[in-house]
């Protein structure tokens, strides 16, 4: 059986602090909290008294706009006309019974998100007297000139914004092209996360304003979730404005919205093979699904759904996308809902799972949707006929109205994970199973970009979930194609050379798979930037300059990107490499078509730079500052690698290793060892002066955390890339300079920076600094670079067991005082 020795989350660390609109591969179900006039329904402190229940099956609920608003029916509002942002007190409680449920909700993993209005604002007694307020010794102050100029109110007040950049609404238009508005707006969200403790935003009526706002204040907030109430029937509107965004919120999926009333409430079954925004792979991320709201609820127009109502909500929990359950119909069937939930979480459905199957039938519709770990199959309506060998039953209609079955899978099937060796490039894969379902994107496949290191050798790989499958290779069309390889049930490893898929499979099958290979890798003698798009592009393009020169070829969109791979939030990576002579002071991207809009920003340009829609997050792995490293002989230097150098290979380094074996009151034991893992921490002793990395060049450089390596109080820990460390009231770092073989603590300050793939010392601040670093050779158990005449007795081995007054508490044996051995 192979060994899977390291496995780690593509691109984790640069991942790290990025997010875009909406997590992905996200498995949570949400809840809209309230309905239209809840009042007592969803005062706060009742939904902070059913937290357990809730928290049960949903991981976010949504809530009313919080905001005191001081006027509406009755003396109530339901927030959507907001007068004051700091004032928390509303309709629905106290300011301070809002903190407590947030409170509550998130100690239990249940984001809170507020439904924020900034679309417009009302005035506390007349049209456009905004008030003033302060939090945290930041002000909200509010002119005429904040309000557009085309708003009703100009009839009355002389407004003197910019005109509205989306549809009129009552109440005052802010004009979110002003400075102090997009100003106001900042303060009021980071006072909604720091202050209240809310997770996300809802931001309502986003059709009143141009998405490109939206896209300022997520890039300022980074909310964990952002949804927006873009209410639009067409998908292609709905999916501009999210691309409007810049990605950095979803959407409610307001165009399946009215195919699920079309499909179950007047049973036109054939229009669910349409599934809006969720039933596109390259959106459903940025998809928030849902059957009602408040608004759609009260029928004024009737878009409320009437019929097959649970049904509907089936539908929809076994959907890609993420699940927005309406509390109406929470409370009316919350025992199949909750049974429902319970099995969407445990198959592992996301809202980027992939529909296997969307079938009509004279009658109704089945739909089935691959999880993480199993299958979902929701049959909606009164279809015959159907095939439901392999799932077992979890909720259903009634006799008398049998509308939908929801069924997990009973047996799922298993991972198989096919590997080919990396050879050869572009390379598709494209499989299927026996009854001619596939399970990559089709013909001509899947781009094979992911690698392991297999053994000695590279392999590109693609793990596929099915208990038997079929596979073919090729280059990017039917000319370069295998014959069909058939039958697979088990992990296989095969090469492609010359439209022939060989099994090399007994050959590997015991090899060790030693962890991804990193592809974002390069060397001082090329000019490259990688790049992050979102998953929905197709291509992406490169655009390099500065004062005198294009570097991309001088026409746009400019020279298109190399697809490498996904990164760990389900984007693409690609790698633009410089094919002129310079270096360009200027740097963008694009979607590498001609006539579109969607682009970075522009940035300063940073050799092996890592870039995303935003922002650049890090840079990829200069070869050369691993491999062109010298260490000095007989200098005790530390190291951490990407790659695994074993036994056979460990003379070429010419040094020797030490690893950490012990350590206490400051002194740390290193012992010999013949062999590197990956990412764990080493010291190295070169035996002369040299680049003792240069022979591992052709090693393929893996991607991975540092593994640290603790004992007691005192941590020794490499690094992947140059971090810088401060000490703080609790930890202290250390770093051990070869020159002097001193150990330097980092200040509480300024820190200290660690190169790439090098070793730092960390311990709790009241332990013993660390002061030695003490060396054992393995072949003679005794032997050590320095013996030191202090007053610790040692093991044979070398670790240090206390003061000498502990030698009454030791057990029989020998051991070292003073650099000789004692007797007790």
């Amino acid at each position: 059986m192979r060994r899977l020795l390291l496995l780690f989350s593509f691109l984790l660390a640069l991942q790290q602090g990025f997010s875009q609109g909406w997590p992905a591969k996200y498995q949570g179900v949400m809840l809209q909290a309230f309905y239209w006039d809840s009042y007592e329904d969803t005062q706060w402190t009742k939904l902070q008294s059913q937290a357990d229940v809730i928290s049960r099956s949903f991981n976010s609920i949504w809530v009313p706009q919080s905001g005191y608003c001081n006027t509406g029916s009755n003396g109530k509002s339901m927030g959507y006309n907001p007068v004051w942002w700091f004032n928390q007190n509303s309709s629905f409680g106290t300011q301070e019974a809002l903190k407590q449920m947030i409170a509550t909700f998130n100690a239990k993993n249940v984001a809170v998100i507020e439904d924020v209005v900034i679309n417009h604002k009302s005035g506390d007694k007349d049209w456009c007297d905004f008030p003033e307020e302060e939090w945290n010794g930041k002000k909200l102050e509010w002119s005429l000139a904040d309000i557009c100029r085309d708003d009703e109110a100009n009839d009355k007040f002389p407004v003197s914004g910019n005109y509205d950049t989306g549809d009129h609404f009552g109440y005052r238009d802010l004009d979110h092209t002003g400075e102090n508005v997009q100003k106001n707006v900042k303060t009021y969200l980071q006072f909604l996360k720091e202050e209240m403790g809310y997770k996300g935003f809802r931001y309502d009526m986003v059709k009143g304003y141009g998405a490109e706002f939206i896209k300022i204040y997520n890039e300022d907030a980074k909310p964990e979730f952002s949804v927006g109430e873009y209410w639009d029937t067409n998908y292609d509107n709905v999916v501009g404005w999210i691309k409007g965004t810049g990605y950095t919120s979803a959407a409610f999926d307001f165009p399946l919205k009215y195919i699920i009333n079309d499909a179950f409430g007047n049973g036109n079954w054939g229009a669910l093979t349409y599934k809006g925004v969720a039933g596109d792979p390259n959106m459903s991320r940025y998809a928030v699904t849902f059957i009602d709201n408040h608004d759609t609820y009260r029928n004024e127009n009737g878009e409320k759904l009437q019929n097959n109502v649970l049904a509907a909500n089936a539908f929809i929990l076994a959907m890609p996308g993420t699940p927005c359950i309406f509390l109406p119909h929470w409370k009316a069937y919350q025992t199949e809902l909750e049974k429902m939930i319970a099995a969407r979480k445990e198959a592992g459905i996301s809202n980027q799972s992939r529909i296997v199957s969307g079938k009509y039938y004279n009658g109704g519709y089945v739909t089935i949707v691959q999880g993480e770990r199993s299958k979902i199959m929701v049959i909606s309506g009164y279809p015959q006929g159907v095939d439901t060998e392999g799932y077992t039953l979890v909720s259903a209609g009634t006799t008398e109205n049998p509308n939908y079955a929801f069924y997990k899978e009973t047996n799922p099937a298993k991972d198989i994970t096919v590997y080919v060796e990396a050879n050869e490039q572009p390379l598709y894969l494209y499989a299927w199973t026996d009854n001619d379902s596939p399970l990559t994107d089709g013909y001509p496949g899947t781009l094979l970009t992911k690698k392991r290191q297999v053994g000695d050798k590279v392999f590109y790989y693609m793990t596929l979930k099915a208990d038997r499958l079929n596979f073919l290779l090729n280059k990017g069309g039917d000319a370069t194609k295998t014959d069909d390889v058939r039958g697979i049930t088990s992990d296989v490893f095969y090469t492609y050379n010359n439209r022939k898929a060989t099994d090399n499979t007994a050959q590997y099958e015991n090899e060790p798979v030693m962890g991804e290979v990193n592809p974002l890798t390069f060397s001082n003698s090329e000019t490259v930037a990688f790049f992050e798009s979102p998953a929905s592009w197709g291509k992406a393009a490169c655009w390099a300059w500065d004062s005198h020169s294009n570097y991309t070829g001088g026409n746009w969109p400019g020279q298109q990107c190399e697809y490498i791979g996904k990164a760990a939030n389900g984007n693409k990576i690609w790698k633009w490499t410089c094919n002129t002579t310079g270096v360009p002071a200027k740097i963008m991207f694009n979607d590498g078509v001609a006539t579109s809009t969607q682009k970075s920003e522009e940035y300063t340009f940073t050799n092996g730079g890592y870039y995303t829609m935003t922002e650049m997050i890090g840079t990829g792995s200069n070869l050369d500052n691993l491999f062109e490293r010298e260490f000095k002989e007989n200098v005790k230097s530390t190291l951490c690698l990407p790659f695994n150098i074993g036994p056979t290979e460990t003379a070429q380094l010419n040094g020797k290793i030490y690893q950490l074996t012990g350590a206490s009151n400051g002194v740390f034991i290193f012992k010999s060892c013949n062999s590197i893992e990956a990412f764990k921490p080493y010291v190295f002793i070169a035996n002369r002066t040299a680049k003792c990395l240069i022979p591992f060049r052709g090693k393929a450089v893996l991607s991975g955390n540092a593994i640290p390596a603790t004992i007691g109080d005192y941590t020794f820990a490499g690094t992947m890339d140059k971090v810088k460390k401060v000490s703080t009231a609790k930890t202290s770092y250390f770093i051990y300079t070869a020159a002097n073989g001193s150990f330097v603590k980092a200040n509480t300050n300024g820190g200290v920076v660690i190169p790439a793939y090098r070793c730092y010392f960390q311990t709790k601040s009241d332990a013993v600094a660390p002061s030695k670093m003490e060396i054992i050779n393995e072949s003679t158990g005794l032997s050590t670079l320095s013996l030191y005449n202090d007053d610790n007795i040692y093991t044979l081995n070398g670790v240090c067991l206390g003061k000498r007054s502990a030698l009454p508490n030791l057990p029989m044996g020998i051991y070292i005082y003073k650099g000789k051995k004692i007797l007790i």
